[in-house]
């Protein structure tokens, strides 16, 4: 009987079994089929033909066709009927390949981990048991906060000058909105000069104006 191979995405290789013993119409048809690429009509003779290779190799023709779940059932149904080692570390490889496709991390896993415990020098299974570990990491790490952007900067304020000289804007409006009229401001200046300042004025218009400068008489 010919050895069978499994391929994933992201797994290289399979670790092979053989059919031992098992000379049964049915599991020879299932060989040919397979051979063929027939997956659909092997993995029927194999499940007829029955016995944990059957099992194992009707696992493999499930796993060709994608069907995935039938593929995990059937290689679980294989190692815990098989009881020779490599034949059930073999079957455990290929459940946790199945169970990684399905993306149930955490049981691939711990097949992982059992068919390394039967068989530690399995490379294959050391490379799927880190890439099935770093995947279950990424799925349980939240994911990065979305990027947000920056918020606008605040508006600019125009600078403000106080300085001491600034003329006053409501001056020439204070001034010029008065309630007085023109009689009544002139009456209002007229009053707010002393009576002294007047009568001083008017001496001083009184005053007749110099000829010129008076001539002085020398004795000499």
């Amino acid at each position: 009987m010919p050895m069978f191979r499994t391929f994933g995405l992201i797994f290289i290789g399979i670790l092979p079994v053989c059919a031992h013993g098992q000379s049964h119409r049915d599991m020879r048809q299932g060989e040919t089929f397979f051979e063929k690429q027939a997956f659909a009509k092997a993995e029927t003779a194999y499940k007829k033909a029955g016995g944990p290779s059957a099992l194992y190799n009707a696992g493999v023709a499930a796993y060709r066709q994608g069907k995935f779940e039938d593929a995990e059932t059937l290689f679980k149904n294989a190692a815990q009927t098989n009881s020779e080692s490599l034949a059930r570390a073999n079957a455990l490889y290929n459940l946790a390949n199945a169970q990684v496709q399905l993306g149930r991390l955490e049981p691939a896993i711990e097949s992982y981990e059992k068919c390394l415990r039967l068989f530690p020098n399995a490379s294959d299974a050391k490379k799927n048991l880190q890439i099935a570990k770093k995947l279950l990491k990424e799925q349980q790490e939240p994911p990065p906060p979305a990027h947000q952007p920056p918020p606008p900067p605040p508006p600019v304020e125009r600078p403000q000058h106080n300085y001491l000289d600034q003329p006053d804007p409501n001056r020439h409006k204070s001034a010029q909105a008065g309630p007085y009229t023109e009689a009544a401001a002139r009456q209002l200046l007229q009053g707010s000069v002393s009576q002294q300042e007047t009568e001083n004025a008017l001496d001083y218009r009184g005053l007749a104006p110099a000829t010129g400068p008076s001539k002085v008489k020398k004795d000499w």
